[in-house]
């Protein structure tokens, strides 16, 4: 059997606050443990920064707990920190969105990139920078710099143009 959370209980164990994205209890928990009495904070930070919430066994992220506090239903789409902090769940910080525009809004390289700068990485033979933007699963280039700098600025003015997601 599935725990199938609605906004009523959520609201009736937590309370969330929208100004700090913190999530409280509403309830104490039988438990001797000081961290499970009425106004205590709740939620744990996960290893890729997400803040994760345990209700009667089940685990849920926060972000995702956020919207269904607020609209009364569970997310659609993806909800996505606008600011690329994933600790931060204040409420004007989320949007439900695609996975298109959720990945546009990166701040920063994945963590397989080897070159450590975003939309970038460095020609082997010539020891160039090459700058490129992935728009509609199409690769564009961007050109050729000599430094990291210059071809990240090149990446970031275009992705400030074609990403529809981007917050940079």
């Amino acid at each position: 059997m599935t725990y199938e959370l609605t906004a009523a209980r959520l609201r009736e164990l937590l309370h969330y606050d929208r100004e700090t994205g913190i999530f409280t209890r509403r309830t104490d928990c039988p438990s001797n443990r000081r961290d499970r009495k009425i106004g205590m904070e709740v939620g744990s930070l996960m290893p890729l920064g997400y803040t994760e919430i345990g209700l009667a066994g089940v685990r849920f992220l926060a972000h995702r707990l956020a919207v269904l506090y607020v609209t009364g239903e569970w997310p659609a789409l993806q909800v996505d920190h606008i600011n690329g902090n994933r600790f931060d769940n204040r409420w004007n910080n989320l949007r439900q969105v695609d996975n298109t525009t959720n990945i546009e809004n990166r701040k920063g390289p994945n963590k397989n990139n080897r070159s450590g700068w975003l939309g970038c990485h460095r020609e082997k033979h010539n020891g160039k920078w090459i700058a490129q933007i992935t728009v509609m699963r199409k690769q564009i280039p961007l050109g050729r710099y000599s430094t990291p700098e210059e071809a990240q600025a090149a990446y970031i003015q275009a992705k400030r143009r074609l990403h529809k997601g981007c917050t940079l």
